[in-house]
């Protein structure tokens, strides 16, 4: 009797970390895109405020409920959420694209070449004490290349 409660609880214990490790290794299996990038300027990236330098982030999927973790210097910083996920054709290069109004730069979209038949276009709402005015000044635009690779 007691044999078989400690054959069923070994099992049960065995069971559970293969399970784990299974869950971990799908997780991180199933990242849609992981890419690098340095920024020249100082950027608002959902509710991040990132300054100059280089980052890395992690895509989690290509879809409405995705996230994206952006880090630096293995620290991580933040997620963003992601609202809207499209096809752009094949530009054959992924880039983070920054919109300034008034000198603040903001991500507003990233595009990410992902190996499939068209590049995934992401992008980001600007928030309205943000959003164009003709007071601030003319928009500009600055894309910063991302290297990185998706599957």
């Amino acid at each position: 009797m007691i044999l078989t409660r400690s054959l069923k609880l070994a099992m049960a214990v065995g069971v559970g970390l293969l399970a784990a490790s299974f869950t971990a290794n799908l997780a991180k299996a199933s990242d849609a895109y992981t890419g690098k990038f340095t920024l020249p300027f100082e950027a608002r990236w959902g509710g991040l405020v990132l300054p100059a330098g280089e980052y890395s982030f992690t895509l989690n999927h290509l879809t409405l409920a995705s996230t994206i973790a952006v880090r630096r210097d293995r620290q991580n910083l933040g997620v963003i959420l992601v609202n809207s996920v499209s096809d752009y054709g094949t530009s054959g290069k992924s880039e983070l694209v920054a919109v300034s109004n008034g000198g603040v730069y903001r991500v507003s979209a990233l595009r990410l070449q992902t190996g499939a038949r068209t590049d995934s276009v992401i992008e980001f709402q600007t928030p309205k004490a943000e959003q164009l005015s003709p007071a601030r000044g003319p928009e500009v635009s600055w894309r910063v290349p991302i290297s990185g690779s998706g599957r």
